[in-house]
């Protein structure tokens, strides 16, 4: 009933007056001029306004600076002269008058060069899905780093406390604190509550509210537990009194004290759509690489759902309309029907938005949670706001449902209180430096609205996605020069406006790419004559010059493609001699080496595929030329493999070569059984062939019992053993033969 009453004085204030959301849009233009240096931005006339006045900013001052010039009503153009062509600069237009305030906000350059490095990324991931989501958590961590993101990552259990959560961020943040730029949670990993506010209005919904700025602020300090005492909230969440653990604040001073953005992909408890939130977080992963890898391409356009209407000049629906503009221009942006109008590729739109009265899982005019299980939604950027869900951390919450589904939404918020200003990724800029800088500079954005400086302002999605992705180069190809240069070639990427290649190196995928080539090259190869001893991994990305309706231009990077290559470390150490035999299970490893100078020492490595080595043991080098080491009663675990060994031989600047590879077969012969299998307390043995030794041996190789036998069957006694799996071998003639069994 609640529903229906607000929903119908919504309708009663829109149809009182003649006034809409859009009213309160000026649509700027912008053209740029590289020769003389100068950015002109055009704009509607708005017919009630008496004039405008223009402000500019850099992008990282907090305050604006108005431009002398005074503009009249007449007036429709203005032309900045600009001294630093490596700069953009945002530029906010706002009528003046008694009439409707309308503005507009562009950030733009010319020719704005690229950003080579993102910065670093604190990744923390639910423990929960360390198995069943790792094949996209892996391709998720590898496309950022072809968009230039380094990261640290921390797996988090859900039984982990907010505090600790904020100790593993303060930990991350601590090791590289002038790069680390925000913090992406994927998961239900602990959500902080903090306030005593309820910016949608309902008193009660007054008290805590999700505040995942908590993880943002590095003081580290200021956050305290003492003072709100409220406890009227209907949602036992919201309710908040000294040393519950939720926090006092309710608003926060970004300028001094937040330093990152913070992001959160938490899908958990939204039965609507599915009750596996792991196979949620898979979903939405896959749904992320589609959208950078462009296995589908969303048309250039805004949609805007508006069941508000002016709403006594809040005008909600304005976020839609102002952000379709800002990024895609006035021709650009459509009226429809959230859930119906973006159903299909033909129909998609890069941006949408939609607002109308609310609950926690629904809004009217737009729909519910259940109806993005039956409706796919064409859209990757969004906004939603209605009453309650912008309170997110409920039962199948309303504006995480077009992320859990199967639409392709990738980010939301909740705009409306406040508004919110996404028209600097205009420029390239990803989302989530957009979303931390509005934040950062509560009320610099007309209309900011109510609740611009609140605890509850977040982002819902991957911090990390841009607007204009394009081709990839494809097939790189590197080639070791003779061990003292790499030469990489690579196929062109499929945008024809495409101008050249950036070529990067690295030895770490855990460190920053090195730009090798400030100009960029325009053929399809490239040589590195300053590549490094031991591994190397290049990274090609294309550029071109982006054209924007209301920012200018930019040069626009493509995601990279990567492999990597090693140039081999001369050691003066001569391996001579390399062998090994067989014996009861006992392998035993012997080496022979010249020329030992600073030699530090040798790891024994070992596999079971010839692919993925593990560490045997190390032997410390003392200048003998011999060595030996063993490789213990192997054969209850590798019975009937194929065991590869190298060396890996270590100089003491650091610097490594490997050996050959020797292999040996542990071969085993099932000639004898065993009964019963599962056993209790006696096992029976049969099939032996006279005097031989039998040993039961632990799953870790551990000799837990040996017997010399001579008869042809034999009962042991097994009792003392613990329950678990072990090893039955049997010794005799030279050959082991090896049985697992389980003692109950």
């Amino acid at each position: 009933m609640k529903g229906f009453i607000i929903t119908l004085f919504f309708i009663i204030t829109l149809n009182a007056g003649a006034q809409t959301s859009y009213s309160k849009i000026l649509a700027i233009r912008t053209a740029v001029d590289a020769t003389n240096g100068t950015i002109t931005l055009k704009w509607d006339k708005i017919s009630t306004a008496t004039g405008y006045y223009i402000q500019k900013k850099l992008r990282s001052n907090l305050t604006w600076t108005n431009v002398d010039t005074l503009f009249t009503n007449a007036d429709t153009t203005f032309t900045d002269n600009i001294t630093n062509q490596l700069i953009g600069y945002e530029y906010q237009i706002v009528t003046t008058g008694t009439g409707v305030v309308a503005s507009g906000c562009v950030y733009a350059a010319i020719h704005l060069p690229p950003n080579h490095y993102a910065g670093r990324l604190i990744v923390l991931i639910d423990s929960s899905y360390i198995n069943y989501c790792s094949q996209e958590i892996q391709q998720f961590l590898m496309d950022i780093i072809k968009e230039g993101w380094t990261y640290s990552v921390q797996y988090v259990s859900r039984n982990t406390s907010v505090v600790n959560v904020k100790q593993f961020v303060k930990s991350l943040y601590m090791l590289d604190p002038a790069n680390t730029k925000g913090v992406f949670i994927l998961g239900h990993i602990a959500i902080p509550y903090s306030g005593i506010i309820y910016p949608d209005g309902h008193a009660e919904h007054q008290g805590a509210w999700p505040a995942d700025c908590y993880y943002a602020d590095t003081t580290f300090s200021r956050w305290t537990d003492s003072s709100v005492n409220i406890s009227t909230a209907s949602r036992p969440e919201n309710r908040n009194i000294p040393g519950d653990g939720k926090f006092d604040q309710w608003s926060v001073n970004y300028s001094a004290s937040v330093m990152l953005f913070v992001t959160r992909v938490d899908l958990f408890d939204m039965p609507s759509i599915s009750n596996n939130d792991s196979l949620l977080i898979k979903n939405y992963l896959i749904k992320d690489h589609a959208y950078r890898s462009l296995q589908n391409k969303f048309r250039m356009r805004a949609l805007v759902d508006d069941n508000f209407g002016y709403f006594n000049g809040e005008a909600f629906g304005q976020n839609g309309y102002r952000n379709g503009v800002n990024l895609l221009g006035k021709d650009s942006v459509i009226g429809g029907d959230y859930l119906t109008s973006m159903n299909t590729m033909d129909n998609s739109y890069l941006w949408s938005y939609g607002c109308g009265g609310g609950s926690y899982t629904s809004a009217n005019g737009i729909g519910s949670t259940s109806s993005f299980q039956t409706n796919v939604v064409k859209s990757v950027f969004t906004m939603l706001f209605g009453s309650y869900f912008g309170d997110w951390d409920n039962s199948n919450n309303f504006l995480r449902a077009p992320l859990a589904s199967n639409s392709s939404v990738l980010t939301n918020c909740w705009a409306g209180r406040p508004n919110w200003s996404f028209h600097a990724m205009g420029l390239g800029e990803c989302i989530g430096f957009t979303a931390y800088a509005q934040i950062k500079t509560p009320g610099a954005y007309i209309p900011s609205n109510y609740g611009s400086n609140f605890i509850h302002n977040e982002l819902l999605g991957d911090p990390t996605l841009k607007m204009y992705a394009y081709e990839t180069p494809q097939n790189l190809v590197l080639t070791n020069a003779n061990n003292t240069a790499v030469e990489l070639s690579w196929s062109a990427s499929s945008d024809l406006s495409v101008t050249g290649y950036y070529i990067y190196r690295t030895a770490s995928l855990n460190n920053p790419f090195t730009l090798l080539n400030t100009i960029p090259v325009s053929s399809l190869s490239f040589t590195d004559n300053t590549a490094l001893l031991g591994k190397n991994y290049y990274m090609v990305r294309a550029v071109k010059l982006q054209n924007t309706i209301s920012s200018g231009t930019f040069n626009n990077l493509s995601a990279g493609i990567i492999d990597s290559i090693s140039l081999l470390i001369p050691l003066p150490v001569k391996l001579i001699d390399f062998t090994l035999t067989n014996k009861d299970c006992n392998i035993n490893l012997e080496w022979k080496v010249a020329n030992e100078q600073n030699m530090l020492n040798y790891e024994v490595l070992f596999s079971t595929d010839g692919i993925q080595y593990k560490p045997l043991t190390k032997v410390d080098a003392d200048n003998r030329g011999n060595y030996k080491t063993m490789h213990g009663q192997i054969c209850a675990q590798f019975q009937d493999k194929i065991i590869y060994y190298k060396i890996k031989m270590v100089d003491a600047d650091g610097s490594f070569i490997y050996s050959n590879v020797i292999t040996t077969k542990i071969i085993s012969n099932s000639s004898i059984s065993i009964y019963e299998n599962p056993v209790k307390d006696f096992l029976t043995i049969i099939g032996l062939k006279g005097k031989g030794s039998i040993k039961i041996i632990d799953i870790k190789g551990g000799v837990l019992y040996e017997h010399i036998v001579q008869q042809e069957h034999v009962k042991m006694n097994v009792s003392f053993l613990k329950s678990g799996f072990y090893f039955l071998q049997y010794f005799n003639s030279g050959k082991t033969t090896s049985i697992k069994f389980f003692k109950k």
